[in-house]
């Protein structure tokens, strides 16, 4: 693994433990939402007030009561009256002493800690799979794409094919205008003149009345002036 591999791979799992932490907070709510309580059960051993029970009937009772006669069953007070039994009402269920009671008790667990490990392990396995199934199609679209491109691009490169048979002929360009000061001139206009004067594309030309001034190579081109020097110099 070169080096820019190594930092890609360092990159990626950066990114990874970030949307993992959020992710887990996430899977937490939703555990902790739709998980049902669980209990366990324990065996208590509890002293407490004694007070007595017939086999058949529904009352608790003092020692001594007038009820006990047939049968009585020693109990503790709390005992009995979580199995649904109530005081007399003769007697009215005083209790006498205590007694030594063992009975189940059913405790709720604590899931807490269950529901956060739960979490983290879900955040855990899901988080890079689904952040690598994203990034690989993300990383295809993007491939795909820029494929698509070169071959347009590649394509618009090739010539459409040529309908011409011939080739067409080659027009030459127009000779360069070059005036010098003394030649001769014949305006359409004026007459014949003598360059007197050049300054950049201006020049002036003196006439026999007059002087006026031109552009070059404008009034050449439009055929209004003819400078008979020029001709000379293209001829030679």
């Amino acid at each position: 693994m070169d080096k820019a591999d190594k930092q890609k791979f360092i990159k990626h799992t950066i990114i990874v433990i970030l949307i993992c932490i959020p992710m887990a907070f996430l899977w937490y709510f939703i555990i902790n939402a739709n998980s049902t309580p669980s209990y366990k059960t324990e065996t208590v051993t509890a002293t407490e007030p004694r007070v007595y029970v017939t086999t058949y009937g529904d009352r608790y009772h003092s020692a001594g009561c007038s009820y006990l006669a047939k049968s009585q069953h020693a109990m503790g007070k709390h005992e009995a009256t979580s199995k649904g039994y109530t005081a007399c009402s003769r007697c009215g269920g005083r209790s006498s002493g205590t007694i030594s009671v063992t009975y189940t008790k059913k405790i709720e667990v604590d899931s807490t800690a269950k529901n956060i490990w739960g979490a983290i392990g879900l955040s855990v396995l899901c988080t890079p799979l689904a952040y690598l199934f994203i990034y690989v199609l993300v990383a295809d679209h993007i491939e795909n794409k820029g494929y698509k491109s070169v071959t347009q691009n590649l394509s618009y490169r090739s010539p459409p094919p040529s309908n011409k048979t011939a080739a067409e002929p080659i027009t030459p360009p127009p000779p360069k205008i070059s005036i010098r000061v003394g030649d001769a001139v014949s305006h359409k206009a004026f007459g014949l003149g003598v360059i007197k004067k050049i300054d950049g594309k201006y020049f002036t030309v003196q006439f026999d009345h007059d002087s006026k001034d031109f552009i070059c190579p404008d009034v050449f081109e439009s055929g209004l002036m003819e400078d008979f020097n020029l001709n000379k110099r293209n001829n030679l």
